[in-house]
């Protein structure tokens, strides 16, 4: 009886933590955007047919495989953490990527973001990102975030992405 008492001590103290884990630090700033301001989709061939729109200030997708946002950077601050709100029905993000790309490069990030509940909602985050200079920002890079999804094979199934924090810290 003692160790089952030590070891759901033990998980309810590291499930708290996990949710202060991807609380913002105190020496951040926050930015909040909008997926449904700053995400769109892309088609992955000329027969791809895609279906999102914007429901209840998010970013709801229908039909298709791919969608990206893109950000506006900070030179000079350090990315600390990005995370993504997401539900979803019938239907479950395959991966998530995040990283600096150049916007009219059309190139996708290599930097996979990892899976939680924060708060009780479905997230994607990463951490430590890194930063960029002005020179690097004047040429056009952005802060990307690709998300491919599986088939939309179920009625009604969508997946529906609410707001990216992104947080920084000095560079």
């Amino acid at each position: 009886m003692k160790g089952n008492i030590l070891g759901v001590a033990l998980l309810l103290s590291s499930a708290g933590a996990m949710a202060g884990w991807l609380e913002p630090s105190e020496s951040s700033i926050s930015e909040f955007y909008p997926a449904a301001s700053f995400c769109g989709m892309q088609k992955s061939n000329n027969t791809e047919i895609t279906d999102s729109r914007i429901v209840g200030g998010g970013f709801e997708v229908r039909k298709g495989s791919k969608m990206s946002c893109n950000l506006p950077v900070k030179p000079g601050k350090y990315v600390e953490r990005i995370v993504i709100n997401y539900t979803k029905y019938n239907n479950d993000p395959r991966q998530c990527r995040v990283g600096f790309v150049r916007s009219t490069s059309g190139g996708v990030a290599s930097n996979y973001m990892a899976l939680s509940t924060y708060k009780g909602q479905k997230v994607w985050y990463y951490e430590n990102l890194g930063s960029i200079n002005l020179s690097d920002a004047l040429k056009g890079q952005n802060l990307w975030i690709g998300c491919d999804h599986y088939v939309f094979d179920q009625p009604n199934a969508f997946m529906r992405y609410g707001t990216i924090r992104v947080d920084y810290t000095a560079g």
